[in-house]
């Protein structure tokens, strides 16, 4: 995803990378932290614990249900054009991303 991001920001592109956890436990939120520092990933990363994970993909029309990953894509009006819970791979980015960000 970070190679993709890198790729495609110019072109609009933007990721926000969610991680759902206990943030109240230290353990648990730091092992989350240390795997995203791990990732060096180019875009922005923030972590919730199972309510705001719901809370956020209802905001979208979406349900979390406790299954990742997850992904929503938005236009740039904010509307969802796609919701899946498929991983990505190489193929799947090219084939449904890079055509929504003309």
């Amino acid at each position: 995803m970070a190679d993709f991001f890198k790729k495609h920001h110019a072109e609009g592109l933007e990721i926000i990378g969610l991680c759902v956890g206990d943030k109240t436990d230290e353990d648990e939120a730091d092992t989350m932290a240390e795997k995203i520092e791990e990732l060096k990933s180019p875009f922005h990363h923030f972590i919730l614990d199972e309510a705001g994970a719901e809370s956020f993909f209802k905001a979208f029309g979406e349900s979390y249900k406790g299954i990742l990953p997850a992904t929503l894509v938005l236009d740039s009006q904010g509307e969802v054009v796609l919701f899946t819970r498929n991983g990505w791979t190489d193929e799947s980015l090219n084939t449904l991303i890079v055509p929504k960000l003309k």
